[in-house]
């Protein structure tokens, strides 16, 4: 008694594959509008269609994997800075962030009056500027995320209105 049999196995080459499936459909009386193509065109086809999805695959990943970490790229500030109203001044804000307690504000444009800078909270209380870089045009104030009021006038007589929100 034997337990284990090893199969049969069968193989046809190429051409006899083919001639024997003619013979099939000339027998039954169908007729096959087919493309030839030989087992190597077929493997190398489904080759490319892979490699293009994989490509498609890995760049939505890579893209996700930046969309993902490009808030680690950026200062995160803890409030909003907003002007209030339209003014004449040419004074913009170019950059903010909070680090260790402090809020740092950098400017561009027009001739800002850094002696008159003025910043309220909303009972009308004055902040104190901790630090004043005309060089690099940046101020720095202490920001305990309460909603400030930041007048920046320039020596034309102009003043840009900053109203500084927690987010």
């Amino acid at each position: 008694m034997k337990l284990f049999s090893k199969k049969k196995k069968y193989s046809m080459g190429t051409e006899q594959a083919e001639s024997t499936l003619q013979n099939v459909y000339s027998a039954c009386d169908i007729k096959v509008l087919v493309q030839k193509a030989s087992i190597k065109e077929i493997q190398e086809k489904h080759r490319r269609e892979a490699f293009s999805y994989r490509i498609i695959l890995i760049t939505i990943l890579v893209f996700l994997c930046a969309m993902m970490l490009l808030p680690f790229a950026f200062h995160h500030s803890p409030a909003t800075v907003s002007p209030q109203e339209q003014s004449a001044s040419e004074i913009t804000v170019f950059q903010h962030h909070f680090e260790e307690g402090l809020f740092y504000l950098t400017l561009t444009g027009g001739d800002v009056d850094y002696e008159n800078i003025l910043i309220t909270d909303s009972d009308g209380n004055s902040i104190p500027l901790t630090m004043v870089d005309p060089e690099s045009a940046t101020i720095t104030f202490p920001y305990d995320s309460i909603e400030l009021n930041i007048y920046i006038p320039d020596k034309n007589g102009s003043s840009l209105h900053l109203l500084l929100s927690p987010k």
